[in-house]
Order: C-alpha cells, then sequence, then structure tokens
C-alpha cells in the first residue's frame, strides 16, 4: 500500500486480484471473504424455476463482440528489481473469431512472480473470454441460504432455460414480513 486507502479499499483489491467476493454475512453479521472458483458440483446445487421464482427480468447475453481475447497483469518482478512486467495470455480461438485481439490490462501490485502472474492472467481471461448470461430474479424464500458468490441451478420454460448454472453477484433479502427475495 503506497497511499492513504480505507481497509474497505484495500480488502476490495486483495479480492479483485483473487477473484473473490467480500459481504456480510446476514446470519452472523461477519464479514465473508468467498473465492469464486468451479468447487462445486452441478447436481447438488440449488435449483430455482418456476416454483420458487416469482419474476425474472433483465435477461441478456454478452455477445462475442463483448469478450476479451487477450489479457496482460502488469505486476513488480521481485526477479528483476521490482521493474513493471507483465506476461501475456491469449485466447486465439477468440482472436480468430473476431478477426482482431481485444485486450485488457489489469494491475496486481501485490504479485511478485512471472509464474504467479501468467496464472492469473489465465484466470482473468478465463472470465473475460466466452459471453455470460445475466438477469434479475425474484424468488422465494427458498434463497434465503443463498449468498454473493452462491451458485445455483436456472431452469425457466418460458426462455426454455435448463439446468442453466448462475452465480449470485448482489442479493437483497428484503423486509421480514416479505416472501420475496432479489438475486
Amino acid at each position: 500500500v503506497q497511499s492513504a486507502i480505507t481497509g474497505k479499499d484495500l480488502l476490495e483489491e486483495v479480492m479483485r486480484v483473487a477473484d473473490g467476493v467480500l459481504y456480510q454475512d446476514p446470519a452472523t453479521s461477519q464479514i465473508v471473504a468467498k473465492l469464486i472458483r468451479q468447487d462445486y458440483t452441478v447436481a447438488s446445487l440449488p435449483i430455482f424455476d418456476e416454483s420458487c421464482i416469482t419474476s425474472l427480468s433483465n435477461f441478456q447475453k454478452t455477445t462475442w463482440e463483448n469478450t476479451f481475447n487477450q489479457c496482460r497483469v502488469t505486476f513488480k518482478d521481485r526477479n528483476n528489481n521490482y521493474d513493471d512486467s507483465g506476461p501475456l495470455t491469449q485466447d486465439f480461438a477468440n482472436i480468430n473469431f473476431q478477426n482482431r485481439v481485444k485486450s485488457t490490462e489489469i494491475n496486481v501490485p501485490g504479485c511478485p512472480l512471472a509464474t504467479t502472474a501468467s496464472v492469473l492472467a489465465s484466470r482473468q481471461l478465463s472470465l473475460l473470454n466466452v459471453p455470460l448470461y445475466k438477469c434479475d430474479l425474484k424468488v422465494n424464500r427458498k434463497a434465503q441460504n443463498l449468498r454473493p458468490g452462491s451458485v445455483f441451478v436456472l431452469n425457466w420454460k418460458p426462455f426454455n432455460i435448463t439446468n442453466m448454472v448462475m452465480r449470485v453477484t448482489k442479493i437483497d433479502f428484503g423486509e421480514l414480513t416479505s416472501n420475496e427475495i432479489k438475486i
């Protein structure tokens, strides 16, 4: 840390690099750091469908044009007198599909090694090189155990969606007297 920042801002920066989310657990009031990983089996995930979803809106898919196919991570290389360095990761299939290079760059000040920076570049690109779906859901209290970063399966017959794995980015538990949770 080279300048005055809040503890929250520092933790959010750490979670950005680690690919995670911070949230306050409503049941315990503790601050939780949840890493975003593929550490689940689809068969064990909760299923949300017409029986518990009261509203599905803003259903969108990003397009291939909005994806990135190259990622550079800048960091201070310990093995090179802490000079700036930047390994590059590319997705050649995406480059061929788009007929262009669309690049993004992330700064990772806490990373001292090229091997670690390469892993971070690959992980970041894997998040940005495919189109993703997003939507807003209103569900009943079946979703009360979900938290930011939680994963669930979406089945929605009106859109012909079956077994789509989704991840919670934001959640609003509503009021205690309400039977509605917004995801």
